[in-house]
Formats: C-alpha cells, sequence, structure tokens
C-alpha cells in the first residue's frame, strides 16, 4: 500500500489509485468492497497489470501479426493466456456464487442483474422445451400451456411501444368524453403510449417485467391497459411465430444487454428501432423430420420488400 505517513512527500500514486478504482468497479460488478490487503484482490490487481502491460507491448504488436508462427513457440503469450485464463475463473467463482445466493426480487450488484437477464430467456425456452421439445413442429394448442412465454410476448409489445401514437380515428357520433363534448367526425388520436407506461396499470412501466401479464399463480392474465395497436392479433401471431424460433436457436448479440442502446433511431408517429446485429446459435443438432425453413434465418429479397411497402 503506499505509503500516506510523510506529508508534502512526492510519491507515485499509480496503485494507490488503481486500487480505489479496481475496488469502486468490484463494488458495482461483484457486490464486494475488498480490503486493500485482500491477497485475492492484490491477485487481481496483478492480473489486469501484467494482462495490460503485455497487450500493450511491442511483442503483442508482433505476435497479432505473426500468430499463426509464434504461437507454436514459447513466449510472452502464454503468460498472458494463463492470466486471462485466471481472471476468467475468478469471475467465473463469482457468477457461480451469486446464483446461489439469487434474490430476484432484490437484485444486489451487475451480475445478480446480468443473471436475472438471462434467467428470462432461459424460462422461455426451458418452457418451450418441455411443451413442444426438439422432435417436432408447434402447434396453435401449445400455445394456452406457456404463460411464461405469452407474457413475454405482450410484454415485448408493451414496453417497445412501437405506436406510441395510434392510427388517428373520428367519432360516429356526438360523444361526452370526461367532461367534454367530442362532436360527430371529430378527429381523434389515441396516444396509446400514455396507457402502455401508466404506473396505475403496470408496476414497472419503464421496465421490461412479464409478470405484468402474470398472476400469483403464474398463470397468463390479460390487462384491459395492453393496447400496442388495433391489430394486435396479427402482431401477436407474428411474434409468436418468432418466438418459436427459440426452440431451434439462441440469440447472440456483440454486445452486452447492459450496453444495448434501445434510443429509437425516430420517434413519432412510430418509433423506429436502432440499427442492430444478432446472431442465430443452433440449440439442437440436425434431427430427422424436423425442418427449419431457410427463409426464416435471412431478409426477403429488395423487391418483395419494395412490394410489401408498395401495398401498404
Amino acid at each position: 500500500m503506499t505509503d500516506l505517513s510523510s506529508p508534502g512527500a512526492y510519491l507515485d500514486p499509480t496503485f494507490l489509485f488503481h486500487t480505489i478504482t479496481a475496488n469502486v468497479i468490484c463494488s458495482i460488478v461483484f457486490g464486494e468492497r475488498f480490503n486493500y490487503q485482500d491477497t485475492k484482490f492484490l491477485r487481481l490487481l496483478n492480473l489486469l497489470h501484467e494482462i495490460l502491460n503485455i497487450l500493450s507491448s511491442f511483442y503483442s504488436q508482433v505476435f497479432e501479426l505473426l500468430s499463426g508462427i509464434l504461437k507454436h513457440f514459447p513466449g510472452t503469450h502464454t503468460r498472458l493466456y494463463r492470466n486471462i485464463q485466471e481472471l476468467e475463473e475468478f469471475v467465473t467463482e463469482n457468477i457461480e456464487r451469486h446464483r446461489k445466493m439469487l434474490d430476484p426480487s432484490a437484485p444486489k450488484d451487475f451480475i445478480d442483474s446480468f443473471l436475472l437477464r438471462i434467467d428470462k430467456a432461459k424460462k422461455v425456452q426451458a418452457e418451450i422445451d418441455r411443451v413442444i421439445g426438439p422432435d417436432r413442429l408447434p402447434a396453435l394448442e401449445d400455445w394456452a400451456k406457456m404463460p411464461y412465454t405469452d407474457a413475454v410476448i405482450h410484454e415485448i409489445q408493451r414496453f417497445s411501444d412501437i405506436t406510441p401514437v395510434g392510427v388517428p380515428h373520428s367519432v360516429i357520433k356526438d360523444t361526452h368524453f370526461r367532461g367534454y363534448l367530442l362532436p360527430k367526425d371529430t378527429i381523434v388520436y389515441p396516444v396509446m403510449g400514455s396507457v402502455l407506461h401508466d404506473p396505475h396499470h403496470f408496476e414497472k412501466p419503464d421496465a421490461f417485467h412479464p409478470g405484468h401479464f402474470l398472476d400469483a399463480e403464474g398463470n397468463f392474465r390479460k390487462q384491459e391497459a395492453f393496447i400496442p395497436f388495433s391489430m394486435e392479433d396479427i402482431l401477436s401471431n407474428s411474434l409468436l411465430n418468432m418466438s418459436m424460433h427459440t426452440k431451434n436457436f439462441s440469440l447472440g448479440s456483440p454486445m452486452a444487454p447492459e450496453d444495448i442502446d434501445l434510443t429509437p433511431r425516430k420517434n413519432g408517429f412510430a418509433k423506429l428501432p436502432p440499427v442492430f446485429q444478432l446472431c442465430f446459435l443452433p440449440r439442437w443438432g440436425r434431427r430427422e423430420g424436423v425442418q427449419i425453413p431457410s427463409e426464416s434465418l435471412h431478409p426477403a429479397p429488395a423487391s418483395a420488400h419494395n412490394e410489401s411497402v408498395e401495398a401498404s
């Protein structure tokens, strides 16, 4: 530890700043602050310091260019691999400890929140595996047996709120509404985003929470305030078909969930989502009798897209 017993004396504060910064990060990620003399904490700092030094060295630049040859010989890169593996074991050990002590109602730190996000996706896949399994295609009657998947799809529609201002309508007769007179043929713009994020109807309006559509026993429950837009059934069926692909695939992102920016590219009549990428990771081996349509993994041809736009 840096000696601060001599006021005014010059010192190298690097280690001091590293320990302070690392301890703040550890408290956020691991939910734990270490004693500055803790051997595990000092080892973690040393690993990070060595990894950064090696990656910043001239050797690392040469290895990047000639890795196909140098990887077969002993060198600094072997120490780098060992350090990264030890660091990975440290993180894995903490994740497993968090998994055993996880309280879904009170996440304590970054790892708890990360595990809860993963848990939502795994619960959907587990439910689909239990009801449908890997050996057959889904059927419509399966839907009623998957309340959590149903709740997740409804919450996707509520949370994304892709049409915050609905299609304008006109009243067909003089209408009294909350003390106001709406004469016949008055144009009405339904502001549905205000309903979908109303805390009187949704416990956590600004968070993704499938529990909005589940009762205490885990059964699906309808919400009167759920009005994503008038074509709800069409959207639900589309999302149903999409969700069934999770039977065969897990979805991967090049970014951690907490780093994904959900800010719409444009926000007016509709919310246009930001550009994003994902990958499909097969969950099952190739099974006889079960085929995955190739068109489900590829965008439609440009001509077909143009036709659908013109038709709309």
